[in-house]
């Protein structure tokens, strides 16, 4: 008796064959993107998705020149490959993305590429890369902000980038710059949650390693009253192993 997945694969193939005798290469993208789809959205066996989506659907989209195809594969393959770790592979699908979305005037399209591309940079240790392209999602957001969403998305990258260029890149000085346009969002969006998590941050940053002691004592009370607020009884101000690599790291660079 045939499995699940063997019977799957043998009805795909049974559609495909019949979509290559129509001669018709829009049907064969669409039947190739909806195997690829079958197992993308199932919960087994999601690398199969890759060999419809990469190897057969989209030579078949750029040899007929159907742009708005090519994109929406590449998007797919940018998921898909995110979801399996495969960084490498997924960085050259996410520039496509980037490139086409840019050709074809999709904003919301290229803003998430420029995104997923910070968030691949990212992956691969490439901090000064993320953070150019974490600038260049924030950089097509509506401005003013329209909906808490966006407000979110602001102190979510915002934190990410503090934190790139505080334990990553070692500049506690523009991490508090970061740090605190997020907490200019989290305030709009009146997240206390948010705000407690950057308030204290901010109080580590400013007392252990940019030693202003003012400064830290503002945001620690602020935090401490947000604390308070949400029944959380403690806030550590001691730096943790990151913190430490950090502060060392900056002792050797004035050395």
């Amino acid at each position: 008796m045939l499995r699940q997945n063997e019977l799957v694969d043998l009805y795909i193939q049974v559609a495909q064959n019949a979509a290559v005798c129509t001669q018709d290469p829009n049907l064969e993208i669409d039947l190739f993107e909806a195997s690829g789809d079958i197992f993308f959205n199932g919960d087994w066996e999601k690398g199969k998705a890759v060999s419809f989506y990469r190897d057969k659907a989209l030579p078949l989209a750029v040899k007929t020149q159907n742009r708005h195809a090519e994109l929406r594969l590449c998007n797919k393959l940018v998921g898909l490959l995110l979801t399996l770790k495969a960084y490498e592979e997924c960085l050259g699908y996410a520039q496509a993305s980037l490139m086409l979305s840019a050709d074809l005037g999709m904003q919301l399209n290229e803003r998430v590429a420029y995104h997923r591309l910070a968030v691949i940079h990212h992956h691969l240790g490439h901090s000064e890369l993320a953070e150019h392209f974490y600038l260049k999602a924030l950089s097509l957001c509506p401005s003013p902000l329209e909906y808490d969403e966006e407000a979110l998305y602001y102190v979510q990258v915002y934190l990410v980038l503090g934190d790139i260029i505080f334990y990553e890149l070692k500049d506690p000085f523009d991490a508090a710059g970061y740090y605190q346009l997020a907490l200019a969002a989290a305030m709009e969006l009146g997240n206390k949650k948010a705000q407690l998590k950057i308030y204290t941050r901010l109080a580590i940053i400013y007392h252990n390693f940019l030693v202003d002691r003012e400064a830290s004592l503002s945001y620690y009370q602020k935090a401490r009253a947000f604390a308070t607020e949400l029944n959380i009884h403690r806030i550590n101000l001691a730096p943790n192993q990151h913190c430490r690599r950090a502060a060392r790291v900056l002792v050797k660079n004035v050395e």
